[in-house]
């Protein structure tokens, strides 16, 4: 079997156009089961955010990576800076349908907070994924990051967020998921 490797960028609450790029690249079937076998996507970020229905977005994307690992294949979804914005309360990004369909702007905030629901799933991934040569990240890898390599980007993100080290070093507006600097 030919395992590829594919890549899909901001979905921002948009289920349905998510849905329809995965199936367009042949990653899911017309219902939005995986059809790629031992292939591999990465999620680059921002699942949530600006749409309505990022919480449909997040619980599909973990469904699809469940569904990817009994095929032989691999979903990687990683962090990006609109789920960390949610870690610390941020909801100005949230479109009005999803707050009222969550219960309010507080029951919102609970979804995101430490042992929140979706938090502790997305406190289990990853800012920086690897495969073969390809890094992948949501914003940028200035020198002083990619000094520590992908594992030690990892683990220091993880740590900082749970100790709500935001807005700091490897989470600030130079780290991994604000940076737009490109360096060659």
């Amino acid at each position: 079997p030919v395992c590829r490797l594919y890549a899909l960028g901001d979905i921002h609450g948009d289920l349905h156009t998510a849905k329809k790029a995965l199936h367009a690249a042949g990653v899911t079937t017309a219902g939005g089961s995986w059809a790629a076998g031992c292939s591999t996507l990465v999620q680059t970020g921002d699942i949530v955010d600006r749409g309505t229905e990022s919480l449909e977005c997040l619980d599909y994307f973990r469904r699809l990576q469940h569904e990817a690992r009994e095929r032989k294949g691999n979903v990687v979804v990683l962090l990006g800076n609109h789920e960390l914005l949610n870690f610390e309360g941020v909801t100005s990004f949230v479109h009005e349908h999803e707050l009222k369909k969550a219960g309010g702007e507080g029951e919102w905030r609970k979804l995101f907070a430490p042992r929140g629901e979706y938090r502790v799933w997305l406190e289990t991934l990853n800012p920086v994924y690897k495969h073969k040569d390809t890094v992948f990240v949501h914003g940028g890898i200035l020198p002083e990051f990619a000094a520590i390599g992908v594992p030690g980007i990892n683990r220091m993100a993880r740590f900082m967020i749970k100790n709500g080290q935001f807005n700091q070093g490897l989470l600030g507006e130079h780290g991994v998921f604000w940076s737009r600097r490109i360096i060659s």
